[in-house]
């Protein structure tokens, strides 16, 4: 039983002494949740920007600026989970303003 308790010790005073890693693996858990879900998300625009082009044969601008948004947060995100940036992301820190534009003119062929 004294081994296990000098084990939690050793274990309390590493991580005393590493806990801004141990907040960053915290960050990076709580963002790549954020991740998955982002995924979804994009996903499901995806699918209604597919049916209202089928139906309209037109894309939907607002959903595309918010897909566009939505993909800039993904990408700063996956920086931030790969160690990569240092800026937290939204709620952490600001909401990414659009990495770059959307092109103009949809095509599809």
């Amino acid at each position: 039983m004294n081994h296990l308790k000098k084990f939690w010790a050793a274990v309390k005073t590493m991580l005393l002494a590493r806990k801004d890693i141990a907040l960053r693996i915290l960050y990076i858990i709580f963002f790549s949740i954020a991740l998955g879900l982002l995924k979804g998300a994009v996903l499901l625009m995806v699918l209604v920007q597919c049916v209202h082009v089928l139906i309209t044969t037109n894309h939907h601008p607002r959903l595309r600026e918010l897909s566009n948004t939505l993909v800039g947060y993904t990408y700063r995100l996956m920086r931030y989970i790969t160690l990569t940036e240092n800026t937290r992301p939204y709620p952490f820190g600001d909401f990414p303003t659009n990495i770059e534009q959307p092109d103009p003119v949809v095509r599809y062929k």
